[in-house]
């Protein structure tokens, strides 16, 4: 595969109306983001802020209370669209196609902890499917799916754009690149959980993937 520079895509998780800072997926755990750069939690001075800041223009956007089923943050989503120019990846918790929340600037990311329909869904063609896995296992409401399983169904669905998201080392700067799922040669894949420096990014981008989705270490200002 070609190296090509890594895409460093900026992270909001949103609860409560605010961008929180993840630590390794437990979610009581959460609190509103704090950093030099920024002087508000809220999700679209955030995202204004990355935008004078670093030129950013793609974001990606999990709305944890939708993940979890405690309610959900679909009007700071619609303020973001309404009040920016910005492209966002969302993950609002889909369980199913209906679910999703359509606009030309949102690619709705389809992840394994909520999705039900693998079986039964037509097409993955216009999402980006995110492979949840926590300590390596799969996240999923199916108790005994695996990664293959659920990669094989997806990519028969026609989907091409890919997250692997490892959940145990959101926030904890412990990249391991050695344990990513190989992209095939037709596929685009961003990885997610502990990017800590351009020397991540380098890696990433010679086992094949695009980028990544990165939190921590733009807070801290070790990249970009």
């Amino acid at each position: 595969m070609t190296c090509r520079q890594p895409l460093i895509i900026p992270v909001l998780d949103i609860k409560d109306g605010d961008v929180v800072a993840a630590v390794g997926g437990d979610r009581n755990e959460y609190k509103p983001v704090k950093a030099p750069i920024f002087t508000s939690s809220t999700p679209i001075e955030i995202v204004k802020r990355y935008n004078s800041l670093f030129n950013f223009n793609l974001f990606y956007l999990a709305d944890l209370d939708a993940i979890t089923g405690s309610g959900n943050n679909s009007e700071s989503i619609s303020n973001l669209i309404g009040k920016t120019s910005c492209q966002f990846l969302v993950d609002g918790g889909y369980k199913k196609l209906s679910d999703i929340q359509h606009h030309h600037r949102i690619t709705p990311v389809i992840a394994t902890e909520t999705f039900t329909e693998w079986d039964t869904c037509k097409s993955l063609s216009g999402t980006m499917v995110s492979i949840d896995t926590k300590c390596e296992n799969l996240i999923s409401p199916f108790p005994n799916a695996t990664v293959e399983q659920i990669l094989q169904k997806a990519r028969g669905r026609g989907a091409k754009r890919f997250i692997h998201l490892k959940l145990d080392v959101v926030g904890t700067e412990n990249f391991a690149q050695d344990r990513l799922i190989p992209p095939q040669d037709d596929e685009e894949w961003f990885a997610g959980g502990g990017l800590r420096s351009q020397c991540d990014l380098n890696a990433l981008a010679a086992r094949g993937y695009s980028g990544a989705l990165v939190a921590t270490a733009l807070h801290k200002g070790s990249l970009p």
